[in-house]
């Protein structure tokens, strides 16, 4: 659009047609390159929960305090399921 507008003659830019058309280039790579920035950093984000979650899952399933939770809390979930159902019976 302003390239459009520098085109028809009425710009309040300073310089040349060619030095305002070179600002636009680098408005817009600078654009790009902050929006790859961005999308790196997600990225590198995503991918450290990711590990991290990895992490705890095989420390719960491969360590023995860590698998006496899971039955502790699978134990406790199903005593309360059981009992939710036993008292809606009764």
């Amino acid at each position: 659009m302003l390239l459009y507008v520098f085109q028809e003659g009425w710009c309040d830019s300073q310089g040349t047609l060619e030095e305002v058309r070179v600002k636009l280039q680098k408005r817009q790579e600078g654009a790009i390159k902050r929006e790859r920035a961005i999308a790196y950093a997600y990225s590198q984000q995503v991918e450290g929960a990711a590990k991290c979650n990895v992490g705890i899952i095989n420390t719960l399933l491969y360590e023995p305090a860590g698998v006496l939770w899971i039955l502790i809390v699978t134990f406790l979930f199903l005593f309360y399921s059981l009992r939710s159902l036993l008292v809606m019976a009764g």
